[in-house]
């Protein structure tokens, strides 16, 4: 900041004391005292205030330890303690006297799966068929076991179908790709 230019003078004719109201009290002011202050430096304020002004902490008085309610409240916890120690103890020999004796496992309630294991076991169990055996030629193929003719003439007219089948399938393909082909073009 710039410093201040010192106050106007006026001159002495014109030095006229202030006027003060007539119900006024007089007031008498003391002559200013010489102040003698210099600032703390740094250093100082960090010896006596502690690093970054940390709030130090003084000594408290404590609790009042010989206080006559105090002093049975605590008579009082130490019985009640005392009392639950000993209860403990004896509860802890009669447990000992006493056998244990096994809790019998309640039968559990049966669920759908032990229901289904329960019929499954009583469920009769099929015979198996035999397995027909292999005849194999002297080149080494495998033929099947010989059947009845009944059978060969059962499998004979199931192929015949399947065969007529077959070739009617074919003819309607052909039907279908001819149509396809006069509609491309």
């Amino acid at each position: 900041k710039p410093p201040r230019a010192p106050p106007a003078q006026l001159p002495k004719a014109l030095d006229v004391a202030p006027v003060e109201p007539a119900g006024a009290p007089k007031k008498d002011k003391a002559p200013r005292r010489d102040v003698d202050f210099t600032p703390m430096t740094v250093e100082e304020y960090r010896e006596k205030y502690g690093e970054k002004g940390e709030k130090q902490n003084l000594g408290r008085l404590g609790p009042d330890l010989d206080d006559d309610a105090l002093l049975m409240k605590k008579a009082v916890q130490e019985k009640v303690k005392q009392f639950s120690k000993e209860l403990h103890r004896i509860n802890r020999q009669r447990q000992e006297k006493v056998q244990p004796q096994p809790k019998p496992k309640p039968e559990p309630k049966p669920n759908a799966r032990a229901k289904a294991l329960e019929f499954a076991q009583n469920v009769p169990k099929p015979k198996p068929t035999p397995k027909p055996q292999l005849v194999v030629d002297k080149k080494g193929h495998a033929a099947r076991a010989p059947a009845s003719a009944t059978e060969e003439r059962d499998d004979l007219e199931e192929i015949r179908r399947r065969e007529k089948q077959h070739f009617e399938d074919v003819a309607k393909v052909a039907e279908i790709r001819q149509f396809l082909s006069a509609m491309a073009v």
